[in-house]
């Protein structure tokens, strides 16, 4: 099967049924190294298989432009397919993948104080970029910003050859700070889409997953829900809605309203428990504060996660999954969307003339005992 840099290098790469290249975590991570006959690989082999000239192949890898588009696409497909690795000087010398000189890369995340309550998910995301990076011999080291949006110094082209941006910042400084590095974001939101090499979470799926859940269980009545303001989580109980009403269900939004900042855990719960009828089944995505509530406010009023409704909730928790007895269960592989990101920043360095990039990661509908770890 193609490998991830060929899909992404011919555009955008989305999980879906049809039109996508389904990525998993074997794929990103788990792929086999390279052996001798990948490495003996020649120009004049990508050549052939492009069905051009030795001197083309070599003048649209150096990135000098004059060749049509068309041709460039056949040479990167060529590329990809074949496992072809430009060596230089460089390369040669310190043994690290193409355009990689310093063997580091920066992943930078929005101040600390911030993100503090999400440091697993941080680091699950990580596990994904060292898994990518390693086995090319490439290092990596977290930095976060400082409040005045400056990074730390040794994030500087003269120590690291690209930068991941954990998500699009709030503070518009951190961009104006940036070096003059590759930058490669990986988006758990998506508020707004970089003109820059991009992974992120293909939210649109899930209204896919629900809805067919929600058919396999003979559900009618559906509640999509969500106690904060913020655009993934807002986002991601529309595409649930636009999916279950698509799929025939009676569908019920909660989410609070105005400012992206706004949480409202206990006036959501509310509104769920007053719905009448009661929805069959209850979608959350929410804060890490909304599952536990549910779970309370379920337990009050004697309402039977499992038997009176069924909950699917976006966790990487188990004890929320067995304390609200869901069968499935939501994950967004962090792990996978790291491993994107830095297989972006790669083919980035590789090759730096092409054009901005993205890759979608789908959502996926998970067992009790499973885990993004």
């Amino acid at each position: 099967m193609k490998d991830l840099l060929g899909a992404v290098l011919e555009g955008d790469v989305r999980k879906t049924s049809e039109k996508s290249i389904p990525m998993t975590t074997t794929q990103l991570t788990e792929r086999p190294r390279r052996t001798t006959r990948r490495k003996s690989v020649r120009l004049q082999d990508v050549a052939r298989s492009a069905g051009v000239s030795a001197a083309t192949v070599s003048r649209i890898i150096a990135g000098a432009g004059g060749a049509m588009p068309e041709t460039v696409a056949l040479v990167e497909s060529a590329v990809a397919k074949l496992g072809y690795v430009p060596m230089n000087a460089a390369t040669v010398r310190n043994g690290f993948p193409p355009g990689v000189l310093h063997g580091h890369v920066g992943f930078v995340v929005p101040d600390s104080r911030v993100y503090e309550d999400r440091t697993h998910l941080t680091s699950v995301m990580m596990r994904g970029m060292c898994e990518v990076l390693n086995e090319r011999h490439v290092n990596l080291s977290l930095a976060h910003t400082n409040e005045d949006g400056r990074l730390p110094a040794a994030l500087s082209p003269n120590r690291m050859d690209g930068l991941i941006l954990k998500n699009w910042p709030d503070d518009e400084r951190v961009l104006e700070n940036l070096p003059d590095l590759p930058v490669v974001m990986c988006l758990e939101s998506a508020r707004l889409l970089p003109p820059r090499d991009h992974a992120q979470f293909d939210l649109e799926v899930l209204g896919e997953i629900i809805a067919d859940y929600a058919s396999a269980r003979g559900v009618s009545r559906v509640a999509s829900v969500t106690d904060m303001g913020q655009w993934t989580q807002q986002r991601g109980v529309e595409y649930v809605a636009a999916g279950a009403r698509q799929a025939g269900k009676t569908v019920t939004v909660l989410k609070p309203e105005g400012s992206r900042h706004v949480t409202e855990t206990a006036a959501t719960i509310g509104r769920l428990l007053a719905l009448d009828p009661f929805p069959e089944l209850v979608f959350v995505f929410g804060t890490a504060e909304l599952l536990p509530a549910l779970q309370v406010a379920f337990a009050a009023r004697g309402i039977r996660p499992g038997k009176d409704v069924e909950v699917v909730g976006e966790t990487y928790e188990r004890k929320f999954v067995e304390g609200l007895t869901m069968r499935k269960h939501v994950i967004l592989p962090r792990r996978e969307l790291g491993a994107a990101a830095a297989e972006l920043l790669l083919s980035r360095l590789a090759y730096p003339r092409t054009a901005a990039r993205r890759v979608l990661v789908a959502p996926r509908l998970a067992d009790p005992g499973e885990q993004d770890a």
